[in-house]
């Protein structure tokens, strides 16, 4: 192959031409597509692992070429934001696709990094770029095997609900327990659905904590609640465990609590303490409470129960007169295992 510059790697190799010949041979070897532009983006030099990876048939079909001829994104400000970065002597990179000189389809992932001269300036602009093409189609592959098994837990949730609705109307005895579980499946289903990768919602609440709050609650009145504090991401188990106590709170809030009443407040509020994510439910307004209940009811202990087995951590409650305080801490680390 023609070398797109001899006296580049000559000029960036320290000794004699032995040294020279041995780095234009660590280029060949390599995979990666690395090449050098000036600082206008067009291509002075392609190592021979670069131009072997782009199927290029030799360095005079490309030279001068401009760099984004070779890497195509959805959005071309972010490559050339990278581009900028590296002609202002930083680094730039991003992720993009492009077909090789024979129409093979690639993906890339590239860096820009300042090449410096001896005044302390930017010279040209040298690019790493790397093929990952096979990561990129493992992630569609896996991102297909998502949207199935998410499609088949959503069937096996409408399934089960509907085994719940026939089981009712055979026992009205057992109508108030099956409302009732019925809802908790819904709850879940909401998580579920959430912080799925296939979720359009999840993308546009990016799966955090208050994201997931503001889903549950939607069906309650906005008015009467609030979601404040410092958002943390979350997903799998954790987003499961917690919207089953939120959901167990807002339960009680509507029959006993802040959401029983027209003058009735909830704040819901998340903070990072120390080492841990405190989330604190706070309800005002509402009838006065006379005290914790005799008996804890299966909600209290399925939700004290899931604070410690799948939060790493506990849920207090605050049998305040003015309004039930609860708060739920949190290990960071289970947040998004």
């Amino acid at each position: 192959m023609v070398k797109a510059d001899e006296t580049l790697v000559e000029e960036l190799s320290p000794s004699p031409p032995e040294s020279a010949d041995f780095l234009r041979r660590v280029l060949s070897s390599s995979n990666d597509c690395i090449a050098v532009f000036d600082l206008s983006g067009n291509l002075t030099f392609m190592s021979d692992g670069g131009m072997r990876t782009l199927e290029v048939d030799g360095y005079p079909v490309i030279a001068g070429q401009h760099w984004s001829t070779f890497w195509r994104t959805d959005d071309p400000a972010v490559a050339g934001i990278a581009f900028e970065r590296a002609r202002s002597g930083d680094v730039g990179r991003f992720q993009a696709h492009g077909e090789t000189l024979h129409g093979t389809p690639k993906w890339w992932d590239v860096t820009f990094t300042a090449i410096g001269d001896h005044n302390g300036g930017t010279e040209a602009v040298v690019a790493v770029a790397r093929d990952i093409s096979d990561r990129r189609r493992d992630d569609e592959q896996r991102d297909l095997l998502s949207r199935e098994l998410s499609h088949r837990i959503q069937n096996i949730f409408t399934v089960i609900n509907s085994l719940i609705t026939l089981s009712a109307r055979a026992d009205p005895a057992a109508a108030s327990f099956a409302e009732k579980l019925k809802a908790r499946l819904a709850a879940l289903w909401k998580a579920h659905d959430y912080v799925r990768p296939t979720s359009r919602r999840s993308l546009q609440n990016a799966h955090s904590i208050l994201g997931l709050a503001s889903i549950l609650l939607e069906a309650y009145p906005v008015e009467q609640i609030s979601i404040t504090g410092d958002d943390r991401p979350i997903s799998g188990p954790a987003a499961t465990a917690l919207a089953m106590i939120l959901h167990e709170l807002a339960t009680n809030a509507v029959k006993y609590g802040a959401l029983s009443a027209a003058d009735g407040r909830l704040v819901i509020d998340c903070r990072q303490q120390d080492d841990r994510v405190v989330v604190t439910w706070h309800e005002v307004g509402g009838p006065p409470v006379d005290g914790p209940p005799a008996q804890a009811g299966f909600g209290s202990t399925l939700a004290t129960r899931t604070a410690m087995g799948q939060l790493g951590g506990s849920i207090r409650h605050d049998w305040r007169r003015a309004g039930l305080v609860v708060t739920i801490d949190i290990d960071p680390d289970e947040l998004c295992r």
